[in-house]
């Protein structure tokens, strides 16, 4: 058996769209234009399921009626969807709640969403979440429960250090003093490793690679001379 909504409102395109689609859901749909239609058809022998009433329904508006309507025995258990352009206000929206006893308030024109999300929570008893909500359960399943301690993971930078691993730098052997001639073992640059000859084809000098300077230190600081003195 289709569910029965009645939806008042003066003739507008939004009010037929609305009827439109409520049809293609399969619901039964009854227009009125004025509060007392509504109060007429509200006498008879079968309730609606849900009602959606404008704001602005003459002659008295929809604000009253709403409450006219929840107080009286017979139909306080009927939902009221209170809508209108005015209702943008959040304060408005909270008096229509809980001084006229609306069961929900529509913004319009509305999204189609929305108008399913209305259904959805007062003609199934399912509590949808707004766009907004799953952020905050989001950050509510993030937070840590008490007594509970958050583990926090910090990255570890890998450095340059006497400690080993893949960076690990030996110590730079001491200069000679004096005239002493440096080991023939040691590369250019004083660092072991730091630099290397290449032979050059055809019986050239060697080609000296220049050593990477460590890691902070100047650009501009002198090296030692590819060739020597002369």
């Amino acid at each position: 058996m289709k569910k029965k909504i009645y939806i008042a409102d003066r003739p507008t395109s939004f009010r037929k769209g609305l009827a439109e689609f409520l049809e293609k859901r399969s619901f039964e749909v009854s227009l009125f234009s004025t509060g007392p239609e509504l109060m007429e058809q509200l006498e008879g022998p079968e309730a609606p399921d849900l009602i959606f009433l404008n704001v602005l329904l003459p002659p008295r508006g929809g604000y009253e009626l709403c409450r006219e309507i929840k107080q009286a025995e017979y139909w306080k258990q009927i939902p009221i969807v209170l809508m209108g352009e005015v209702l943008v206000s959040q304060k408005l929206q909270l008096q229509a709640r809980h001084k006229f006893l609306a069961d929900q308030c529509m913004v319009t024109p509305t999204p189609t969403s929305e108008v399913d999300r209305i259904l959805r929570e007062l003609l199934e008893g399912k509590s949808v979440p707004t766009p907004s909500q799953p952020a905050k359960q989001k950050r509510a399943s993030a937070a840590p429960a008490k007594g509970e301690r958050r583990r926090v993971r910090v990255p570890i930078h890998r450095r340059s250090d006497d400690r080993g691993g893949p960076n690990r730098r030996r110590p730079a052997r001491k200069r000679p003093k004096g005239g002493e001639r440096a080991p023939e073992a040691a590369a250019p640059g004083g660092e072991e490793g730091a630099g290397c000859s290449e032979p050059v084809a055809g019986g050239g000098k060697p080609h000296v690679r220049a050593p990477h300077p460590p890691p902070g230190a100047s650009s501009a600081a002198p090296g030692p001379a590819a060739g020597g003195g002369g």
